[in-house]
């Protein structure tokens, strides 16, 4: 029996840096074939130039012609909630939540917003639902430049969520309450995880720029500020600091004693835990790359996933006949064939009844 291969090719975006990963799927085991990370322009035009080509090499080094494509929106991007998951069917459980992200999400219409959702188990064995929402605008803005060099991603997942995932199954066990930093290039996420259980999700507007010019203690401050506001913060709760490199160096390095403030990298080597990315293959900087890679590997069928699933994959010559044959001419000619169709088919059905009477009286 020939064992089934898949090639993957995982993507990170963010405004100034681009890694991917070509992967291969063989027996439930993922083999690394190429890791890239590359530095992007400021200008818009060059940098929607280069995340094209990029994404092409990436697309060359899986050897597939249509490898499954996982990526992940940026944080900024998305709304995230997470409540406790009520105990119906899961038929029920689109029905609740598509009336609770009606109420959740801000100016929410089912014509303007595109959501999902992920059933998070906790070690208890309770469980809860973590909603995802990004604006259609924004997800269709995103997947251009994919597009652009013929690539329809297969998953759309969420940074933080893909991310948080991936840390708690690592080593978010280890410790009764922790809050997960992630500095980007816009924004700041925050995640609480309490007892290995995710339990919410915020942001803060402060990118590794402005740390670098406000200073680490003041960036601290709001994160406290932040995580208090919460209700869930616990003040001696330690925190794990990912993102831009320079930044959380210099957080971590200007952090006093009594501060339980540690990278994630320094993390993960304590909790001995394997990477699938080495980290001399990237730029320092691949948490977001690596928590997709896991997700890839585990296969879920129930992780996030804001695009909707390809059913088939229409060749470009299909596809365009598919166009000309839902063109309004020829849905007009059509509808005049099925109405002629009818007429004719009335007028025999008459005229075999007519007959059947007349056999009919010529009997009596």
């Amino acid at each position: 029996m020939a064992i089934r291969e898949e090639a993957l090719l995982l993507v990170d975006i963010d405004r100034s840096r681009m890694r991917w990963c070509a992967a291969l799927r063989q027996s439930g085991q993922l083999t690394l074939m190429d890791v890239r990370s590359v530095a992007l322009p400021s200008d818009d035009a060059a940098r929607a130039e280069a995340v094209r080509k990029t994404l092409r090499e990436g697309l060359l080094a899986t050897g597939a012609e249509h490898p499954t494509v996982l990526t992940a929106l940026p944080k900024h991007l998305v709304f995230l909630r997470v409540f406790d998951a009520p105990a119906v069917s899961r038929r029920d459980l689109e029905k609740i939540l598509s009336l609770r992200v009606a109420q959740e999400v801000p100016n929410y219409s089912a014509d303007l917003v595109r959501w999902g959702y992920e059933v998070l188990e906790h070690p208890t064995g309770k469980r809860s639902i973590a909603l995802s929402a990004v604006r259609r605008e924004a997800l269709e803005t995103f997947l251009l430049d994919f597009r652009a060099a013929g690539i329809e991603p297969d998953v759309v997942d969420v940074e933080p969520l893909a991310l948080a995932c991936w840390f708690v199954a690592q080593v978010g066990a280890d410790q009764e309450s922790l809050s997960l930093v992630d500095i980007g290039d816009q924004n700041t996420s925050l995640t609480m995880i309490q007892n290995g259980c995710i339990h919410s999700f915020s942001q803060l507007p402060v990118s590794h720029r402005d740390i670098m010019e406000a200073g680490a203690t003041r960036f601290m401050l709001e994160v406290q500020s932040a995580l208090q506001s919460t209700g869930e913060a616990n003040p001696a709760a330690a925190i794990v600091l990912c993102g831009e490199s320079r930044a959380t160096r210099g957080l971590v390095e200007s952090a006093s004693r009594d501060q339980r403030i540690d990278s994630i990298e320094n993390t993960v080597q304590r909790a001995h835990c394997k990477v699938l990315i080495p980290s001399a293959r990237l730029d320092g900087n691949a948490h977001i790359l690596e928590s997709l890679v896991w997700r890839a590997n585990r296969k879920s069928e129930a992780m996030t996933n804001l695009v909707a699933q390809k059913q088939w994959s229409a060749s470009p010559g299909m596809q365009a006949i598919t166009r000309r044959a839902l063109s309004i001419p020829t849905l007009a000619i059509v509808t005049v064939a099925l109405l002629a169709i009818f007429y004719f088919a009335t007028n025999w059905m008459r005229e075999q009844r007519t007959v059947a009477i007349e056999e009919s009286l010529a009997a009596i």
